[in-house]
């Protein structure tokens, strides 16, 4: 996975997806017609909205009014991008809530080594960039939790799947259920967890699926626990996130996790 925190995206301004040969994405107030090897994406009236054009371009969607294909670029050959407005991490590397896309690769069992694709921007001003890494995990920091887990308060929102990224084979949106939450450690020993998990096609509505989930786990205990969510469907195109509250006093605490899911073929 990779991401960008956007800052800008200005007229102008790139996004290059590769090294030697890589696509490079421009931000264009008027689109060209880009030579191979090149993307135009349409600046929007906001930097949010220009950036989910941007994710959409590498995932190759038709928009011919905002986003113009050079040859070999549609879709991106290496990684496809999901736009998100909230928190979440690179294994134990934060990304913060602002105009975002996590980035997946799509070239299964390839190592480091062998996967032919780093991410800059340029100029500097366009945003934060955290470099494709290989990950299987993704921290949530307790931070905003109540001293007292009695008191019910949960941290921030942190997405888990983003929107749009759940397709069959034949890249179809579709239901889906996050049926599988893997707990693989937590900073400190003894800690009681609760996880709250929720859907949202916008991130503006969140439905609640599950509160109060409990993943306690104790540190020393070598191996992960994997805990059945039994929540409800997802919708086509809905993103799952996940709010935790624990039982310590250090913002600093964390667990590290994964949530399993499987999607239904179209009309099941």
């Amino acid at each position: 996975m990779g991401a960008i925190h956007f800052l800008t995206a200005a007229d102008g301004e790139i996004v290059t997806m590769g090294s030697a040969g890589g696509i490079v994405y421009t931000f264009k107030t008027v689109l060209g017609a880009p030579g191979a090897g090149n993307v135009h994406v349409k600046v929007q009236g906001s930097l949010d909205l220009t950036v989910r054009k941007l994710a959409e371009a590498t995932r190759g969607v038709v928009d011919a009014a905002n986003i113009t294909y050079g040859a070999g670029t549609q879709p991106n050959p290496s990684a496809w991008g999901y736009y998100t407005s909230q928190r979440f991490s690179l294994g134990a590397t934060p990304v913060v809530v602002g105009s975002n896309i996590l980035f997946y690769g799509i070239i299964a069992d390839q190592t480091d080594a062998a996967l032919p694709l780093t991410l800059t921007t340029a100029p500097a001003g366009v945003g934060t960039t955290t470099i494709f890494t290989r990950v299987y995990t993704t921290r949530y920091v307790l931070t905003g939790n109540a001293a007292a887990l009695g008191d019910r308060v949960a941290g921030a929102y942190q997405m888990v799947i983003p929107m749009k990224s759940v397709i069959d084979d034949t890249g179809a949106q579709v239901w889906y259920d996050p049926e599988i939450f893997v707990a693989e450690a937590v900073v400190s020993a003894n800690r009681i967890i609760e996880v709250d998990t929720y859907w949202s096609l916008n991130e503006v509505t969140f439905v609640l699926m599950a509160l109060g989930l409990d993943v306690s786990k104790d540190v020393a205990t070598a191996g992960a626990s994997q805990f059945i969510t039994k929540v409800q469907r997802v919708p086509p195109g809905g993103g799952v996130y996940v709010k935790m509250r624990s039982d310590g006093t250090n913002p600093a605490d964390w667990i590290d996790f994964k949530m399993h899911s499987h999607y239904y073929p179209a009309g099941v």
